[in-house]
């Protein structure tokens, strides 16, 4: 009465409940020991005259702690109170041991048991005494006794950390009911596995009344567990208690589920039936280890038909089409781009990597890399797989869809492959939905695009009719590591004047303005402190970098263009506030490649292992075959039949010029115990370095630099950048303020590449 909000108690009537209820264990109490002090146990054991003694002892402390319970003011200490006479109570009802036997009811089919009711002695005891006597005593009511036959329906599972030394697992589900239990096939080697298995557990016995079975049926423990591959292939149930306290298996997780219950006379028909699979979290120690897609289902079997029909040994039933999802056929196309940071695996440097691209039970293999240190990239680029999916998964029953898994092995010696690290993800991140030929061009139609631009993932590219400026081509022979430009080839003195000359007059300039008292000081919220140039005619010739970027920071900290009647010719940059990446129309630069980051853990010691290696590629998902496939087309205007990646780049290694622009810096952390620091610049590709250290800025922490540095890089080897800034320290070592890395290659290839901060608008 006092947990349902909707019939809350009065608190005078609560009052008045307590008081009638202290009176009644008062009276009762003391109606107890009257009674049972005139029990002759002179015949009984020593045990029972002790039990005698403790109880009406125990009773005599209630009645003397009921009197003086109630408090009217402090209603949560009483309440504490009244908790503490409930358990001393409810010891005193049950005895150590019953004098009596309980009676068990037992139905009998031919010569089997196959079911029972158990009723307490105590229940059905007679006495001249209403308060001896038992509470069915004399009372007619109904026993009922149900056979039911639990199936478990168990699909797939994710599990989330390998449990093996190879970052994998060799997994099995046991499903547990009362003291019946049962295991699935083991998998082996895989970190999403299919187990597809019905498993059937007959003569389960549950008695009371329909509705209370159906609101309380009895849970199901589903645990799923990592087998060593020395074990028996199925051990029995003895065998398996002995391993486990062995520790030749592992626990991955448990997790405790209600099944849906059917009697005899229900329809087997939906909306309950047949169940719908769902993901069960695995849990051990509050942490989810892995996930299991299962459906439990409790039916009710009549008394002839109770033998059980259980499968011969090792034999797999599958589960039934209706409750599986319709299942239909899609491609997976896969662009394998290369390798990059690849890592030591047993204390050796993996040199031929190869990826293994896993769908189901498809897999799909990548050529091996010859010498990842010369060229880390593929050979042969795009494959393609076909796999069954859900039919509607992508739109509505995500959680029916198989994860891609992609491991990395290092291809060695007499055709061994070692394992080097795996990435797990769902298929709905890549998924494609192809368009016909007429609808790439109404889609067209509505931007006045030509019908040659490309359009990615149903979006319109941004900058069409620009042409993206020539690479060159590095031919495969030819290109060997001696053909690296060294610092001082790409980095001279004469390089670092030619650009800081003309921003070095213009900042002198704005100091000596400043020092005159020409400039006002106005502050920015989120690009530091600024004085703009006084107002004066625009001259084309004083368009230089730092007047468009000042005026573009005046013009984005006023959310407006200028004020009416003033004309404004000077071009206008676009300015960020944040990384290039963390922009939402470009999307990361992922548009074309994406970076997989490999991970090998094992659970040892509860270390999470996180390994180097990045594996660079594109996959595409989309249903296959379609109706008309001809009519289809890829975002370029191309036959679909050949593919999503057919106009994409080739991974040939190119030769790359960088310039590295750096213009200032905010907010940076201090370093020196004045408050200050001295930041300077340290820029690193692959193994080309440049440290401005004689060039720091003294005891500033919103810095100026206005410098440009060059790199000559090359594709695959040199594709990340690293800008650090550094305190200088005369007297110590220099500290690292912070630092930033910059994948040159997205950013190279994307479609976004060459039009991301330009100008705005131009002179003529």
């Amino acid at each position: 009465m006092f947990e349902n909000q909707l019939h809350r108690t009065a608190p005078d009537e609560v009052d008045e409940k307590i008081i009638n209820a202290l009176d009644y264990v008062a009276t009762a109490g003391k109606k107890y020991i009257d009674i049972v002090s005139e029990y002759n146990l002179n015949l009984s054991t020593t045990l029972d005259k002790e039990r005698k003694c403790m109880c009406l002892k125990e009773m005599a402390q209630v009645v003397e702690k009921v009197s003086t319970v109630y408090n009217k003011k402090l209603k949560k200490k009483m309440f504490g109170k009244l908790q503490n006479i409930h358990r001393k109570l409810e010891a005193l009802i049950l005895d150590v041991q019953d004098c009596w036997p309980d009676v068990f009811l037992w139905m009998i089919c031919g010569t089997k048991r196959v079911a029972c009711f158990q009723i307490p002695a105590r229940d059905i005891a007679f006495s001249a005494v209403d308060e001896e006597k038992g509470e069915f005593c004399g009372v007619k009511r109904s026993i009922c006794l149900y056979i039911f036959q639990l199936r478990a329906h168990v699909l797939q599972g994710k599990i989330s950390a390998g449990f093996d030394k190879s970052g994998l697992a060799d997994t099995f589900v046991r499903i547990i009911i009362g003291n019946q239990l049962k295991d699935t096939q083991v998998v082996k080697i895989s970190l999403h596995p299919v187990w597809d298995e019905m498993l059937i557990l007959n003569n389960i016995v549950q008695y009371g009344s329909k509705s209370y079975i159906k609101n309380s049926a009895p849970d199901v423990v589903l645990e799923v567990f990592d087998k060593d591959s020395f074990l028996p292939k199925r051990p029995t149930e003895d065998e398996y208690a002995c391993l486990v306290d062995q520790g030749k298996t592992e626990l991955v997780g448990r997790c405790s589920v209600t099944p849906v219950v059917k009697f005899i006379e229900e329809p087997y028909s939906p909306p309950v039936f047949p169940p719908k699979l769902k993901w069960h979290k695995m849990v051990q120690n509050k942490e989810v280890l892995g996930e299991v897609l299962a459906a439990l289902e409790l039916l009710e079997v009549s008394g002839p038909n109770i033998e059980e029909t259980k499968p011969a040994h090792m034999e797999i039933v599958k589960i039934p089409n209706a409750i599986k999802p319709e299942m239909v056929s899609y491609k997976i196309e896969v662009l394998f781009w290369g390798v990059r940071d690849m890592k030591k695996v047993n204390h050796i440097q993996i040199n031929r990597p190869r990826i293994s691209v896993i769908c189901g039970d498809e897999i799909l293999l990548s050529d091996t890399i010859e010498n990842g240190k010369r060229n880390s990239n593929f050979s042969t680029q795009c494959k393609s797989l076909d796999v069954a999916c859900s039919c509607s998964s992508y739109r509505f029953r995500k959680e029916y869809d198989p994860p891609l898994c992609m491991k990395l092995h290092d291809s060695r010696r007499f055709g061994v492959y070692t394992f080097a690290g795996v990435h797990v993800s769902s298929i709905a991140e890549f998924k494609f939905f192809p368009i016909t030929a007429a609808e790439r061009t109404v889609q067209l139609s509505r931007h006045n695009m030509s019908p040659h631009v490309s359009l990615i993932s149903s979006e319109v590219s941004l900058c069409p009719g620009r042409e993206c400026p020539k690479i060159e081509r590095l031919d495969k022979s030819k290109f060997t590591q001696s053909e690296r430009f060294t610092q001082s080839e790409k980095f001279t003195q004469s390089d670092k004047t030619k650009y800081d000359c003309r921003w070095l007059l213009v900042y002198i300039k704005q100091l000596f303005d400043r020092k005159n008292g020409l400039f006002k000081s106005k502050t920015m919220s989120s690009l530091g402190t600024y004085e703009p140039l006084p107002q004066e005619a625009d001259d084309s010739e004083d368009f230089d970098w730092w007047t468009k970027f000042y005026d573009s920071i005046e013009k984005r900290r006023s959310n407006g263009g200028p004020e009416k009647g003033v004309e404004v010719r000077r071009p206008i940059l676009k300015i960020y506030p944040n990384e290039l990446e963390r922009q939402p129309e470009f999307k990361g630069f992922t548009d074309i490649l994406t970076s997989f980051e490999m991970y090998k853990r094992q659970t040892y010691g509860g270390r999470n292992s996180r390994r180097g290696e990045h594996n660079r590629r594109a996959v595409k998902i989309y249903r296959w075959p379609l109706e008309n496939d001809s009519t289809y087309v890829t975002p370029c205007g191309l036959p679909l039949t050949h593919g999503v990646f057919q106009s994409l780049p080739s991974n040939e290694p190119l030769r790359y010029l960088l310039r590295v622009y750096c213009v200032r810096a905010i907010g940076l952390r201090p370093k020196d115990l004045n408050g200050k620091s001295d930041p300077y610049l340290w820029l690193n590709l692959n193994d080309k370095v440049i440290k401005d250290r004689q060039n720091h800025v003294a005891g500033q922490v919103d810095p100026v630099f206005g410098k440009c540095f060059e790199f000559n890089g090359s594709f695959p080897n040199d594709y990340s950048l690293t800008i650090a800034v550094w305190d200088f320290d005369k007297a110590s070592a220099d500290d690292l303020i912070g630092e930033t890395k910059i994948d040159l290659e997205n950013r190279f290839y994307t479609k976004h590449r060459a039009y991301c901060g330009i100008a705005e608008n131009y002179d003529e």
